[in-house]
């Protein structure tokens, strides 16, 4: 509404400056017929699929490099990229893996991932987009018309140094949000054409007869600084109250014998 009312301002002084009057309501409302044309009643979904899998201890590291040298295999022809990746090795190692690709890249990749390793579930969300890219695509097309009407005040303010200034200034922050606007628009429009798949790798564990005693032994140590610890404080706690009760226990015992002599 500002720029508006500026512009409608800027375009009466420099009418006054030049003597011209010229109108420019038309071409408002023939942007705002053309985003009405465009809107379609189709959906544009976003999917997201989340998968978990399991394998061996060992195949845990062995599954995640086969799921980003499937990704980078794809790279080119279905767009695939890798968002995330993190491995966490040890007694329960674990993995994750997040990637872009076009709905073929995310089938393919996730088809190499379930030759090797074991499906748990799999789950799909789907966001519809068609409004924000409606939206994106309005707003563009004000922001372009603006700017065009912006480049046409400029040629006329050239003998007004304060308006064409004024006219420069605006330019610049114009091109800033339209350049935003673009970038968001993108940003939507990639994530129609492409889906994403994040990847949770847990490790299964063997349970044989003498698993439960190898991880005992292996937590001994620290069971037991554990324990001599918590026997420490507890005696810290109890050290006061016992020498208490047992002055106590004293006092009584002495009365008691000096009452019998009596």
């Amino acid at each position: 509404m500002l720029r508006s009312l500026w512009f409608i301002a800027l375009c009466a002084s420099l009418a006054a400056c030049n003597g011209e009057r010229e109108g420019g309501g038309g071409s408002g409302a023939s942007i705002e017929a053309q985003a009405g044309e465009e809107t379609s009643a189709q959906a544009r979904l976003a999917y997201a699929h989340s998968v978990r899998m399991e394998a061996d201890e060992a195949q845990v590291e062995a599954l995640l490099n086969a799921g980003r040298q499937a990704c980078l295999a794809i790279a080119q022809s279905q767009q695939c990229v890798i968002l995330q990746m993190r491995l966490e090795s040890g007694r329960e190692a674990q993995a994750g893996l997040k990637i872009r690709a076009t709905a073929q890249g995310v089938q393919q990749v996730l088809e190499r991932l379930k030759s090797q390793g074991r499906l748990l579930s799999q789950t799909t969300h789907a966001q519809d987009l068609a409004a924000p890219l409606q939206d994106a695509a309005k707003q563009l097309a004000m922001l372009k018309d603006y700017r065009s009407k912006l480049e046409a005040l400029s040629g006329r303010a050239a003998g007004d140094i304060d308006a064409l200034i004024k006219v420069s200034h605006e330019l610049a922050q114009v091109q800033s949000d339209l350049e935003a606007a673009a970038s968001q628009q993108a940003q939507l429009q990639q994530r129609v054409e492409t889906q994403t798949l994040e990847l949770a790798i847990e490790s299964r564990q063997h349970r044989g007869f003498a698993r439960p005693i190898q991880q005992a032994l292996g937590d001994f140590a620290g069971n037991l600084s554990s324990g001599l610890a918590g026997f420490v404080t507890a005696l810290a706690y109890l050290l006061p109250w016992l020498m208490a009760a047992g002055g106590v226990a004293w006092a009584l015992l002495r009365w008691r014998r000096k009452r019998q002599q009596k």
